[in-house]
């Protein structure tokens, strides 16, 4: 009985609500963690306004054609987090390596495979608090943490139709893993023996998503994707606990190359993250998201014989799991530069973004640095 019930407590952890997450939480991470979006370091740089276009990042799988040349990108970004809840404020450092991608074209087709988080599950709580044993008030200190995320998998195919159309379509499996630490602490002196528990949640699931990319008018670029989510299970130590679906998402992206050394990159993204409210444990913690970002990249000083790329951007969204039942809204700026190497066969691609996210009776705002890093061999 004691372990079903340290169990059901854990499982709250995993897809558990703010309202506590005061000590050492994260006001983005709730529910089943943080949507980390699928940017590449450029896209990041840009506020991830041209990731409809962008062909390393897993958004649309026609932009993939714009890489035809071998190559592999990688990523890597820490995140300083700060969290105010009420009158408590902690904060946090965090690692993470969202994505990979390896592209390659032979004639008009090219293809891509690569990983990056859907939702990014890496946090830390600590509550001390009263408890009554045995009609005996008794401080404890509870230690709830998570490490994992749920991935997606991407294998894309895109064919170039025309220099002025490109489709693309793409495979998607959902996978990972959270690791979830339950744990509640009495003092020595008060005889009270405590309890912890250690579960895996594992998530396995499918969709698929096709796009395009189209010069609808001189210098104008339209391009769009959509991404239609199957089944998704989470299980937990390998046992079905509970199913739903992967969230379908859309998203539309305009660029404009009309300026001599410029473009423009503006998107508007929308994703049903209430497709995963099989899964939250509470549907009215779950809101779908919507996303507006708005960027400029231009050609900078020449280094090593090649034009750096400057690049500047804005974002705003809604994030897919709430405060005390209010959805979180995140925003901010970013901006960065591109690094061309070796003649073209070496990219690096540095990003900072500050965000800020808010919710009633609670704020953060995070620093995310981003290095890109591709090879065209």
């Amino acid at each position: 009985m004691m372990t079903r019930l340290v169990q059901i407590l854990a499982l709250s952890a995993l897809v558990g609500a703010a309202s506590r997450a005061g000590a050492q939480g994260s006001i983005g991470a709730q529910g089943l963690g943080y949507p980390v979006g699928g940017l590449s370091g450029a896209a990041a740089a840009l506020g991830g306004a041209n990731a409809e276009l962008d062909p390393n990042s897993s958004v649309n799988p026609a932009a993939i054609t714009r890489a035809n040349r071998f190559s592999i990108m990688l990523r890597f970004e820490p995140e300083m987090r700060e969290t105010t809840v009420g009158s408590q404020r902690a904060y946090a450092n965090l690692v993470r390596f969202p994505g990979f991608q390896a592209t390659g074209g032979y004639g008009r087709w090219v293809g891509a495979i690569g990983i990056s988080p859907m939702l990014d599950r890496t946090w830390r709580n600590q509550i001390s608090d009263t408890l009554v044993v045995s009609g005996v008030p008794t401080e404890s200190q509870l230690q709830v943490s998570s490490d994992g995320a749920m991935n997606d998998a991407r294998v894309a195919l895109g064919y170039v139709i025309s220099p002025r159309v490109q489709v693309g379509a793409a495979v998607h499996a959902v996978v990972g893993e959270n690791r979830t630490f339950f744990q509640r602490v009495f003092p020595d002196t008060s005889g009270v023996q405590g309890i912890s528990q250690t579960n895996s949640f594992g998530f396995a699931g499918s969709a698929y998503s096709v796009g395009v990319v189209a010069e609808v008018l001189t210098d104008l670029v339209l391009s769009a994707s959509t991404k239609f989510g199957g089944d998704l299970t989470m299980e937990l130590e390998g046992s079905e606990l509970t199913t739903a679906k992967v969230p379908s998402r859309t998203g539309v992206g305009l660029a404009y190359f009309g300026i001599r050394g410029i473009t423009a990159h503006v998107r508007a993204d929308q994703v049903r993250w209430t497709d995963l409210e099989g899964l939250s444990g509470s549907a009215s913690a779950v809101f779908d998201g919507t996303e507006l970002a708005a960027g400029l990249e231009a050609l900078g000083p020449t280094l090593f014989g090649a034009n750096m790329l400057l690049r500047a951007g804005l974002r705003d969204r809604t994030l897919p799991f709430g405060v005390n039942g209010e959805q979180v809204r995140e925003n901010g700026f970013a901006f960065g530069l591109g690094l061309p190497l070796a003649r073209g066969r070496t990219q690096i691609d540095l990003g900072a973004q500050r965000l800020r996210r808010s919710s009633p009776g609670a704020q953060e705002n995070s620093w995310f640095l981003s290095l890109g890093f591709g090879i065209r061999p």
